[in-house]
């Protein structure tokens, strides 16, 4: 882009690119390499000292391969006369106590250096990744046993194991690294374990949840690929630790047996005639010390890499043919018939709690988080569900999606679809109402999209799971889903990570994914929250717009009254996980009931002239566990009264038009 500049505008000195041809600058800034691997390849090839790391061990590797090409001599070949020789141009490295050429000696020690460390760390992992996926992710009472099972073998030193395991099987070197892998193992348990606790609550798995991805897929597809990077660094520091015990193991005896060349035999040998010949240590100690070294190196600058950015998973581009309006015809639908539920009349309302009470368990004791929460959402129809930070919205929602988390549990009342009850369904039953019949949109949208996946892909997976459309048929409709959240260039788009969109691309990526099967009720967690003003607007213009396109019933969670004018029918208030008071949009804003509603009014600045100050509501919402007495809402409230704190005031009115005060507002 060219600027015009006054004559007197001075001219900032740069480099000047270089031509190669008419009018064709070269040499331009390159974009930064795509792709797990590809990062990590630039990121080793930029640092010196891990290209001096990488050289090393492609040399031992390339001396474990071909050792017949490149040793000198043959390893056994004894000769006495020659024995204890130092360094000379025919033995580069000298010879041994029996005259066999150390160099050699020393490459062909590098096949079982490199098999003895693969085998070791190959049988860890077959082990330790399962196990520490499954627990992870399912945790209760498997992961307690398991992990006992763990900690038990972790208090014994991992030497004596493998040597009590080895005395069991015999010496050998396969023996030997089955035994050095069972005790390794036992650290990719706990490092795949704790990633998996971690990732089990980023929003990307809840997400998967939602459109009712099944466990085994959730472990493979979307929380295995982004905890490869810690298991990589594992992996190398394993590969180095099993080098050094399998030197260990080889210099007590039990792994590799003479005359097989063996560098922890060659240190076991050169420690017997120290006192004679000193140097013959050197070689196979520098050997195990720098292979070593350079596996740690290397785990480092590979950790660093792929810190850099979120994990992608190298897949082959889709090439999608041109933009199709499509939409799911009953052909579709029949490919993949939906869950039986008993046919909607207009008294039955689309979604349904009734009376939900939600604790959960802390230190020991119950804690309530939900008392008697109650809400319903017509055909059509748009609730709003507003109140402070800690009022029990998201943790409504969560409920009613069957994703409280694991300390959380229902405790009494119901969540019903269409009439049917499904709270109290098993997450398999659970998941085929998931993603097809109600779906949920996350409030952060770079972390509820995988970050291991391409944007296609994600919505291509929930319409082949659900709908069972044919790939072509999912490319096409993946790319006019996009387009109809006003993403422009879909086909590009498809093929974006989500750390390559802005927070408002994200988002109506988000919506895609929530409408793309056509879902009965949509339930969107402040979806506008960490977006600027002008994308707020956009992005709930969006969502009011596909809701009355599709006719599909939406709860829109959100701390800001302001927002929920524009797209709710009705609003519920809640306030420390109690509805303190549900109108119609229009007499809520009008005609406040509860003070506690009338007080978050009068801190908005929705409908406030410029320059008048907002009213503040003095306090905070009471934490779970230190909620007073009485009404939860006393403590803050300019009406309270000694009646106020003597009991829990009940929800009075109809459906329609319902308060949960002693004093409302008249």
């Amino acid at each position: 882009m060219s600027t015009a500049l006054g004559s007197n505008a001075r001219k900032i000195p740069g480099p000047s690119p270089v031509k190669t041809g008419p009018g064709k600058p070269a040499n331009l800034p390159k974009a930064p390499p795509k792709g797990r691997w590809g990062k990590v390849r630039h990121r080793v090839l930029r640092d010196p000292v891990a290209v001096a790391a990488l050289a090393f061990l492609l040399i031992i590797v390339v001396c474990a391969i071909f050792p017949g090409v490149i040793a000198p001599m043959d390893p056994l070949a004894t000769n006495l006369p020659n024995a204890l020789q130092g360094p000379s141009g025919e033995h580069l490295l000298g010879t041994d106590h029996l005259g066999r050429d150390v160099l050699s000696r020393l490459i062909f020690a590098s096949r079982i250096a490199v098999l003895a460390s693969l085998e070791a760390a190959g049988i860890a992992m077959l082990i330790g990744i399962p196990v520490g996926l499954v627990i992870g992710f399912v945790g209760g009472w498997l992961d307690n046993i398991v992990m006992r099972i763990v900690d038990g073998f972790t208090a014994l030193p991992g030497l004596i194991v493998a040597i009590a395991v080895i005395a069991a099987l015999g010496p050998g070197i396969h023996n030997a690294m089955f035994a050095v892998g069972l005790v390794f193992s036992t650290t990719f348990v706990r490092v795949t374990r704790g990633e998996v606790l971690t990732a089990r609550r980023q929003q990307y798995v809840e997400a998967a949840e939602v459109i009712g991805s099944k466990t085994p897929s959730i472990l493979v597809r979307h929380i295995l690929p982004n905890i490869v990077g810690p298991i990589a660094v594992q992996l190398s520091l394993t590969l180095a630790a099993a080098l050094l015990v399998e030197a260990a193991l080889s210099f007590l005896g039990l792994s590799a047996q003479p005359p097989d060349a063996s560098w922890g035999v060659m240190v076991s040998e050169a420690g017997t005639l120290i006192g004679r010949d000193p140097f013959l240590i050197f070689p196979p100690g520098i050997a195990i010390g720098l292979t070593v070294l350079s596996l740690n190196v290397l785990a480092d600058t590979v950790l660093g890499a792929l810190r850099d950015e979120p994990i992608h998973k190298r897949r082959k581009k889709i090439q999608p043919a041109a933009p199709v309006a499509i939409e799911v015809t009953a052909r579709d639908r029949e490919a993949a018939p939906a869950p039986t539920l008993p046919t909607p009349t207009l008294e039955v309302p689309t979604f349904e709690i009734r009376g939900l009470d939600v604790a959960v368990e802390r230190d020991g004791r119950t804690v309530p988080v939900l008392e008697d929460v109650s809400l319903h959402v017509q055909p059509g129809e748009t609730l709003g569900l507003v109140g402070e930070s800690g009022s029990g919205k998201t943790m409504t929602a969560l409920a009613a999606m069957g994703l409280l988390p694991g300390t959380a549990h229902i405790t009494a009342g119901s969540v019903h679809l269409d009439g049917k009850p499904i709270s109290g369904l098993a997450t398999a039953e659970l998941n085929k109402f998931r993603g097809r019949e109600m779906a949920m949109i996350f409030q952060e949208p770079s972390s509820a999209l995988d970050p291991a996946f391409t944007v296609g892909n994600q919505i291509i997976e929930v319409l082949r799971h659900h709908l069972g459309l044919d790939k072509k048929t999912a490319v096409e409709k993946a790319e006019h889903l996009l387009e109809r959240v006003g993403i422009r260039d879909p086909k590009a788009r498809m093929r974006s990570y989500p750390h390559e969109l802005s927070g408002g691309m994200a988002q109506r990526v988000m919506i895609a994914l929530a409408i793309s099967c056509d879902p009965k009720l949509l339930i969107a967690d402040e979806p506008t929250t960490a977006l600027d003003v002008t994308l707020k607007v956009q992005i709930a213009d969006l969502l009011a717009d596909i809701q009355r396109e599709r006719g599909m019933s939406m709860i829109f969670v959100t701390h800001e009254l302001g927002m929920v004018a524009e797209v709710a029918d009705r609003v519920a208030v809640m306030y420390a996980g109690q509805v303190v008071e549900e109108q119609p949009i229009d007499e809520l804003m009008g005609n406040p009931r509860h003070p506690y509603t009338a007080a978050l009014l009068a801190s908005s600045a929705q409908g406030m002239p410029r320059g008048q100050e907002l009213s503040i509501i003095r306090g905070t919402v009471p934490s779970p566990g230190q909620r007073p007495t009485g009404c939860y809402f006393a403590p803050r409230c300019d009406f309270a009264t000694a009646e106020c704190e003597s009991g829990v005031p009940a929800i009075t009115g109809t459906a329609e038009h319902s308060v949960r005060c002693l004093h409302p507002i008249r």
